[in-house]
């Protein structure tokens, strides 16, 4: 046997060393690697494309109301939350304060309208029967419409379709970079064509 040989099997007598499951899979010289090594594989990135996510809103409730002789100059108080409020004076309608100029008859007129969101009201608003006095010089709010709608709102944007009594109204509103809000009011016909 040559000096740098070993043997297939110890002598008799002799111990063999313990052995790791990799030694004597690879040839002499060859690098072998231990069982605990991780093993690196390079995967392209998964891409799942999913659908917006889209939350079925019960129906909503869009009322309109003329406010005069308050703190503030004459203006329209645009009013969004629940069609079936259990509590009137749950603070749950969304306000926007639009321009008198926004108002055409007993609807908003078509168009583009700058608004300033305020903080929300009383559900009560959003179904008010009639002018009422409000308290502490603020004025009088009259109705000038109250319909259900249903659409998508969040936090800087609304998209609503009225079930207005002059035909289909549709109202968008976004809240720009500057804070400030923009309504907009378009009207459609029943194949969903819009009028302008």
């Amino acid at each position: 046997m040559d000096a740098h040989e070993q043997p297939d099997s110890p002598s008799e007598g002799e111990a063999r060393p313990p052995q790791s499951p990799a030694q004597g899979a690879f040839p002499p010289g060859a690098a072998a690697t231990t069982p605990h090594a991780p093993l690196r594989v390079a995967l392209p990135p998964l891409r799942v494309a999913l659908p917006p996510l889209r939350v079925a809103l019960p129906p909503l409730r869009v009322a309109l109301a003329l406010h005069t002789d308050g703190l503030a100059a004459d203006h329209l108080d645009l009013f969004i939350g629940p069609d079936q409020a259990t509590d009137p004076d749950a603070r749950i309608a969304r306000s926007y304060r639009l321009p008198l100029e926004a108002r055409a008859g007993d609807s908003i007129r078509v168009g583009s309208h700058d608004a300033m969101e305020l903080e929300p009201h009383r559900a009560e608003y959003l179904a008010l029967a009639g002018p009422r006095e409000l308290s502490d010089g603020r004025g009088r709010v009259e109705p000038v419409f109250s319909a259900r709608a249903r659409g998508e709102i969040a936090a800087n944007r609304f998209d609503l379709a009225v079930d207005h009594a002059d035909g289909p109204l549709r109202l968008r509103g976004a809240r720009g970079q500057d804070g400030r809000w923009t309504v907009e009011a378009h009207r459609h016909d029943g194949a969903g064509t819009r009028r302008t």
